[in-house]
């Protein structure tokens, strides 16, 4: 019915429960996704846009699932108490997490997070509300490459060095491509020269510590 790309995919196979609350919905398809795919029974759609949300609230009313989706503006949690089994936040940056994250939220089991940038920092603020990770894994869509986290309580914390790069946990191929383009980038922008210390060289650092 709805065609998703590898990262939505990925996101998709690890829903699970009874409700599901869709943060940043945009279009509204890993929503119905996850209904017609059975990985959940219910869901709050949530997106800060009002104009966003039309596009989920236009998709919902397409296909037939008014009694299966609520559609909600909201600032992150801000108008979702409901508990929830499982909770997605994609397509945000790291700092957008962070934020989120540091506002009061309902009961919720499982969250998904798949930042499109600054994802130390989305790791940081998962730490910081006492969720651990249970996957840490990269997809690869295209030349973007995308960290998916699976986190619940009552799991031990990132370590600080897991905090950049995470876990590759399940272990997969594209997280030591992403390290080994990243190197590359690294290198090449320096031209065989030291990288300067700092944020750039501390990074470059930990590449080659997970490339061993």
């Amino acid at each position: 019915m709805i065609k998703l790309d590898k990262r939505l995919s990925s996101i998709l196979n690890e829903i699970e429960g009874t409700v599901l609350a869709d943060i940043g919905c945009d279009h509204g398809k890993l929503t119905i996704s996850a209904l017609v795919n059975g990985k959940c029974q219910k869901v709050i759609a949530g997106d800060i846009s009002a104009d966003s949300l039309n596009k989920t609230i236009s998709l919902v009313k397409e296909l037939g699932f008014e009694d299966k989706v609520e559609c909600r503006v909201s600032d992150g949690f801000e108008n979702i108490h409901e508990d929830l089994d499982t909770a997605v936040i994609a397509g945000l940056g790291g700092y957008e997490i962070k934020d989120i994250l540091s506002k009061p939220f309902p009961q919720i089991k499982r969250f998904i997070l798949c930042p499109h940038q600054n994802v130390m920092i989305a790791r940081r603020a998962i730490n910081q509300i006492g969720y651990g990770a249970l996957k840490d894994y990269v997809v690869k869509e295209g030349k973007k490459y995308y960290q998916i986290i699976v986190a619940e309580k009552d799991l031990p914390l990132y370590d600080i060095n897991e905090l950049r790069f995470g876990k590759n946990e399940p272990e997969s191929d594209d997280y030591y491509q992403m390290l080994k383009d990243r190197k590359a980038v690294l290198e090449n922008r320096f031209l065989g020269k030291e990288i300067p210390k700092g944020e750039m060289q501390d990074e470059y650092q930990e590449i080659i510590r997970c490339l061993k």
